[in-house]
């Protein structure tokens, strides 16, 4: 089985004109066709047709108000999180300092055990080095907890962030 995101495979004609025939379970089904030589299986019919419902989507967005509404949710987990003794925004505090999310470590409490006690209160956000081992190295943290925001988040994903995180890091430090 392969992905399930839409993929096209190319090459060069002149090689893959020469490439051998391919051989099926039947072998009198061969493709001599260039373009079929390296395809396998169903394409993924599914994930393109989702694709373009999602750029469709993404293209009848106001990108203006949407930037402003993720702005103001990272403005109140900025504010949450800094009102936690321990706690630590990486990058700018200030207000309207980030787009669409947030990365935070607290002391005494590593992001991955904080990730799975939010997971378990139906809190979802992501702890790792998010493929910035670099920066965390400089700043001295292992890892980083941070969450993000689009087009269908809430102040009532932020509210309950704040609970779960409250609770969490009473119950995890």
């Amino acid at each position: 089985m392969g992905t399930y995101d839409a993929r096209s495979i190319r090459g060069q004609f002149p090689l893959l004109r020469d490439y051998p025939q391919l051989s099926y379970l039947d072998s009198a089904a061969t493709s001599q066709v260039p373009d079929c030589v390296l395809e396998a299986g169903t394409p993924n019919i599914a994930g393109a047709v989702g694709f373009a419902r999602a750029c469709d989507f993404l293209a009848s967005l106001d990108r203006e108000a949407l930037q402003v509404h993720t702005r103001e949710l990272c403005n109140q987990v900025i504010d949450l999180v800094s009102s936690l003794r321990g706690a630590r925004i990486l990058g700018p505090q200030e207000p309207g300092s980030h787009d669409a999310l947030v990365s935070f470590v607290l002391d005494g409490v590593h992001p991955h055990d904080l990730a799975d006690a939010l997971g378990e209160r139906g809190v979802a956000v992501r702890a790792g080095s998010h493929c910035a081992m670099p920066i965390h190295q400089e700043l001295g943290v292992p890892a980083s907890l941070r969450v993000s925001f689009g087009a269908y988040s809430t102040e009532g994903d932020v509210e309950r962030l704040a609970g779960a995180l409250l609770e969490c890091w009473e119950e995890l430090r």
